[in-house]
Parts: structure tokens; C-alpha cells; sequence
């Protein structure tokens, strides 16, 4: 007998639940049954007022390796460090023009960007530090750098590689850089 009672208090609990969920379902307007549809559109609209298109230059290695050449390149970023991060990724890319040289290894990730003032700070991950010379590692350190400070609110730029400090052929942190010549 006990047993009887537990299974009906069960399937009456669950009728009302079940109730419950027809009565929310049918709660909708019937004149206007994609409310929802629109609420999620008008959300989609905020994103994309909140964004922000810029048209940036990037830089790269001119055929020869010799000299800087700037490629432009359209981002879209909701904040500043949002904008930083774009544009390095932009620029890891690689170049669109066949004949620049990008001197950035492509498994290279942005693992943070954090401005301090005029200063920018970018964090690559290991794969940064993998270049084919010293020319390379100039035109590709000088990249970053020039691709950063092409942002007026930018100054200089210190690398990271994986949270430690770049250290230069010198075997010293490179520290902040201000904007590289873009002929020697």
C-alpha cells in the first residue's frame, strides 16, 4: 500500500511539473511568437554597435629582408586591448603581398597585451622566438614593435615570451622599444 502512495504522489508531481511547462510554453503571446527571436537580434544589433572597425598598418619584411614595408589591414575590437591583440594577430598572419616576408613564425599565439600609460606590453608565446638570423629576428622584433606604435596612444613596446622578458643576441631583455627605422 505504501508503495501505491509514493507512485501516485510521484506521477502527480510530475503532471504538475509537466503543467507547469505547457502553462510557460503557451504564456507567449500568440500575436507575436518571435518575440524571442527578435529580443536575440536586437542583442546581436548591441554587439556590433559596441565594435569598433580600424583600418591598421601592419609590417613586414620588404624581398629582400632588408627594409620594412607596411601592408594595411582592417580589425574590429569592442576596447583597446582588444584592438592590440587584433592587430598582432593581424600581423602574424602574415602578409597579403607575396613578395613581403614575414619573419614571425605562424604558430605564434598573443598570450596578453596590457597597456601601462603610453607603454604596451605583449606577451607571445615560444614560438616567437624562432627566427632564421639575426636580420630576421630585427625585422621581425621591429614588426611588433612598429605595428604597436603606429597606435598614437603608443610609445614603446616590451616583448614577452611566455611571461619572461625577450632577450636579444646580446643576451640582455631587449626592455621597451620605441619605433624601429624602417631602412637601416
Amino acid at each position: 500500500m505504501r508503495k501505491f502512495w509514493i507512485t501516485l504522489l510521484i506521477i502527480s508531481m510530475a503532471g504538475f511539473i509537466l503543467q507547469g511547462c505547457v502553462q510557460q510554453e503557451t504564456s507567449l503571446p500568440e500575436d507575436n511568437p518571435s518575440a524571442e527571436v527578435r529580443e536575440t537580434d536586437d542583442l546581436d544589433e548591441d554587439v556590433k554597435e559596441s565594435q569598433i572597425t580600424e583600418v591598421i598598418k601592419v609590417f613586414y619584411g620588404d624581398s629582400q629582408n632588408a627594409k620594412m614595408i607596411a601592408e594595411d589591414r582592417e580589425i574590429t575590437y569592442e576596447n583597446d586591448e582588444d584592438k592590440y591583440k587584433m592587430a598582432l594577430e593581424e600581423l602574424i598572419k602574415g602578409p597579403k603581398d607575396k613578395t613581403l616576408i614575414s619573419n614571425i613564425n605562424k604558430e605564434t599565439k598573443v598570450v596578453a597585451v596590457s597597456k601601462q600609460g603610453t607603454d604596451l606590453v605583449v606577451d607571445l608565446s615560444k614560438e616567437f622566438n624562432v627566427f632564421g638570423g639575426s636580420i630576421a629576428e630585427i625585422i621581425g622584433v621591429g614588426s611588433v614593435v612598429n605595428t604597436m606604435t603606429e597606435f598614437k596612444d603608443i610609445e614603446r613596446v616590451k616583448i614577452l615570451i611566455e611571461g619572461e622578458e625577450f632577450i636579444g643576441p646580446s643576451g640582455e631583455p631587449r626592455g621597451f622599444m620605441e619605433t624601429f627605422p624602417l631602412a637601416p
